[in-house]
């Protein structure tokens, strides 16, 4: 049976004064159950390991933090004059944490840092359709699925440069020097979520993998 409904909204995040505010509701989707014991699986997601490796000359901000799944996110929109909610999709079980970067990396050093580690532990490297970089961003991927309590469960972890103040960024060879071009801040942004209705694939061939990973919103 789906959580209980209630009408008051949890969290509103405003982007800017005069534009669309993202709104939290507590109560669940209609058509959207979260995972089985789901207390139970945030701890394991909790537990992995990816989360207490801390990259060289990167800090964390704040704490890994935890999002329960099927709840509501709308986003405030004005029609015909009139503010109103309309619906942009529903939150999923997540594990989340983000570190702030002193050095880059790049693909080849974010593998060897994660990737045998993972395998270890059972994670499957996969095969996924990333979308296109925006241009000026740097980003380096992996991405990962395995069963935890027997949900199927996925792992982000994209390393990103927003930005250069010049210039294009590299494509598939060496990350950038965060001065120049890239002067702005880098992160490596880690996830693990539940999904339903999706399986782990077997893993793809290294070279069938692309290197460009970005995590889903």
């Amino acid at each position: 049976m789906g959580r209980k409904s209630v009408s008051i909204s949890a969290v509103v995040v405003c982007l800017l004064a005069g534009v669309a505010a993202y709104v939290w509701h507590s109560r669940s989707a209609s058509d959207c159950q979260p995972p089985p014991n789901e207390d139970a699986l945030l701890a394991a997601f909790r537990a992995e390991p990816v989360f207490r490796f801390v990259p060289p000359y990167a800090t964390l901000q704040g704490s890994p933090t935890s999002e329960r799944g099927c709840q509501r996110l709308t986003e405030k929109v004005t029609v015909r004059g009139k503010e109103q909610d309309a619906y942009v999709g529903d939150t999923s079980t997540k594990v989340a944490a983000t570190f702030d970067l002193g050095v880059s990396f790049g693909q080849d050093q974010i593998t060897a840092m994660y990737d045998a580690g993972l395998r270890g532990r059972g994670w499957m490297p996969q095969q996924a359709d990333f979308p296109q970089v925006i241009p000026g961003d740097y980003q380096a991927g992996l991405f990962y699925c395995k069963n935890i309590d027997g949900v199927p469960s996925f792992l982000w972890i994209d390393e990103r440069w927003i930005g250069p103040s010049q210039g294009t960024a590299p494509r598939g060879g060496a990350a950038p020097s965060p001065t120049s071009p890239f002067d702005r801040e880098g992160t490596i942004s880690i996830s693990i979520h539940a999904q339903s209705g999706v399986g782990c694939l077997p893993s793809p061939t290294e070279s069938s993998v692309d290197p460009v990973a970005s995590p889903p919103s």
